[in-house]
């Protein structure tokens, strides 16, 4: 019997860790801190987890990187070896000078004005509008300010851009401020933006959870898919 007993309690004890450390990933929230500015041309991106334990940034200056370390150890990107770094020295030169003659940021834009504005005509927008408005007002900075001048060759997109950002409920109660541009001939954006606010996971799981449940975004990523591996063939 008493060995039967302390079974029960070490079983018990360890129920009750697995309770507390699920609680403790679900309801602690990241803390996240955005700088972008477009005169730069850079962007900085932190994150921090449980008073720092984990911490992720992210950022954007000439080229992309990225850093997620546990404990102050880093995790990623793993460091290269020495011997590697020599090896590669030539091939990363190589690699620079065929990124530079890729698209420039703008043509990204465009890129990505093309992918928002077929998110809208694939009625994505209208039937995930609920759960992202209320995702957004859960994540929503507690710090926003900032200006943005945009504007795209299509006034049309430039005026569905619009009509997305007003569906976001914080947005234009904050002190970032927006100007939306509709007689330019060329896509741009310019501006710089500063936010503060906290993330808890359970959000994110639920938000994530929601979406998959519509059958407009499972189609949206079927046709995304597609498109990726016709780019990947030409």
């Amino acid at each position: 019997m008493l060995i039967l007993l302390m079974i029960g309690k070490i079983i018990g004890i360890i129920l009750l860790v697995i309770v507390i450390a699920i609680a403790v990933i679900l309801l602690v929230p990241m803390r996240y801190r955005v700088v972008a500015t477009s005169e730069e041309k850079c962007a900085d991106f932190k994150l921090k987890w449980l008073l720092g334990l984990v911490s992720f940034t992210a950022g954007y200056k000439e080229s992309f990187h990225y850093k997620l370390r546990i404990a102050g150890i880093p995790i990623l990107p793993k460091k290269k070896k020495k011997e590697e770094e020599k090896e590669n020295i030539e091939a990363d030169d190589e690699k620079a000078e065929k990124k530079k003659k890729k698209a420039s940021v703008w043509d990204r834009v465009k890129r990505i004005a093309g992918i928002v504005k077929a998110f809208i005509e694939e009625g994505v927008l209208s039937a995930v509008m609920p759960i992202l408005q209320t995702f957004l007002v859960r994540i929503r900075p507690r710090e926003l300010s900032g200006r943005v001048a945009f504007g795209f060759e299509d006034p049309a997109t430039t005026g569905e851009v619009c009509g997305g950002l007003a569906a976001i409920p914080f947005v234009f109660a904050t002190d970032l401020k927006f100007y939306p541009d509709f007689d330019t001939e060329e896509s741009y954006f310019d501006g710089n933006v500063k936010a503060r606010g906290h993330i808890f996971i359970v959000h994110v799981l639920l938000f994530l959870l929601a979406l998959f449940r519509k059958k407009e975004v499972r189609r949206f990523m079927h046709v995304i898919q597609k498109n990726k591996k016709k780019s990947k063939k030409k």
